[in-house]
């Protein structure tokens, strides 16, 4: 179930993809900046939303490529 998005992939099958990185980023803007250097405080807030919008933006490309998959119809 959880691969699926919890069912969203029925809706469309983009839509775990989708709402898994808006979800990574709002809870890195509620959770705030970590402990430590200020530096590595914003690298650490940043980084790990922007891996996972990266490989969500691949997980699209992919869809769109291999099997046709449009976000608009």
């Amino acid at each position: 179930m959880a691969r699926t998005g919890f069912g969203t992939a029925a809706v469309h099958p983009a839509a775990p993809a989708l709402l898994t990185s808006v979800l990574v980023w709002e809870i890195a803007a509620i959770g705030g900046l970590p402990d430590g250097r200020p530096a590595l405080a914003y690298v650490l807030l940043v980084g790990g939303p922007a891996t996972v919008s990266a490989l969500s933006c691949w997980e699209i490309s992919r869809l769109r490529s291999r099997y046709g998959v449009r976000l608009r119809g």
